[in-house]
């Protein structure tokens, strides 16, 4: 794995974040406050920032995921209640945002909800990545529609064992598939289409066809690409947290960045799991 076309260092963890399957998170808190937590547990706050400052930056970063209104409404669980479960799938995407990370990955973030609730949360993720020019990987099984029409970038792969069939910009894959000799059938649903066709053992799959078209077609484009990039290196992972750190000493002191996976100091941290 290579960031910036640099081997991934220890730093890599202070550039991304993961959100989990099953939102883990404290049922008797609430929204703002666990927002709130996971940035001063996890990022250096500047000196001038004052609590009330930091309470609009808070703010701020649910009024982009749409949990402006239940901000002060607790997260709950099956026991004390709380929001709604797409509701916590967006917050556990705030606190991602919260840690400044760069890189999101989600795991299953439809898995659980309603279609309405799944759609709703996509599209809050695209909102994010557009808006805070951040990169959302998406692991997601059997997508709708209207969600699938929400991702900028398919790689899609085939079971036992996985093997890439489709790696490009999803609004090309239907004519990917049509010049592979399966074209989508009118009023289908493109992503069931391509499922049923590339998944082992269901009845007219056709995954070894694809896994073949894709090393002709698709995999010397896509080794292009990588070879580029792997020959031109950016800015390291302690590099861009100096960048991020010269963005925050506008608001004040900001200790000397860490080379450690942690971005604040035991003590803060302490006391912020302490408070």
């Amino acid at each position: 794995v290579h960031l910036n076309g640099r081997p991934r260092d220890q730093l890599f963890r202070r550039l991304t974040s993961y959100v989990a399957q099953d939102d883990i998170l404290f049922a008797n808190v609430t929204v703002k406050e666990a927002v709130t937590f996971h940035t001063v547990l996890k990022t250096e706050i500047p000196s001038r920032v004052t609590g009330e400052m930091l309470r609009k930056a808070t703010e701020m970063r649910l009024r982009a995921v749409g949990l402006e209104e239940v901000q002060d409404s607790r997260i709950g669980n099956e026991v004390v209640r709380g929001i709604s479960g797409g509701q916590r799938r967006r917050v556990s995407l705030a606190c991602g945002l919260a840690t400044e990370a760069q890189i999101i990955f989600c795991d299953e973030p439809t898995s659980g909800l309603s279609s309405t609730d799944a759609e709703t949360s996509v599209r809050f993720m695209r909102l994010l990545a557009k808006k805070f020019g951040i990169t959302i990987i998406v692991a997601i099984h059997q997508p709708r529609i209207e969600v699938a029409k929400l991702f900028d970038h398919l790689l899609l792969l085939t079971a036992n064992p996985g093997r890439v069939v489709y790696n490009g910009p999803y609004r090309e894959a239907v004519q990917y598939w049509s010049n592979a000799g399966f074209a989508v059938p009118e009023f289908a649903n493109p992503t069931d289409w391509f499922l049923d066709l590339v998944t082992p053992g269901v009845v007219d799959s056709q995954a070894d066809h694809f896994v073949e078209y894709f090393e002709i077609q698709g995999k010397p484009d896509v080794d292009d690409i990588v070879r580029f990039e792997l020959n031109n290196q950016r800015k390291s992972a302690l590099d861009m947290l100096e960048v991020r750190r010269k963005h925050g000493l506008r608001w004040g002191d900001l200790p000397a960045v860490r080379n450690s996976v942690y971005g604040v100091r035991f003590r803060r941290q302490f006391r912020a799991v302490f408070y």
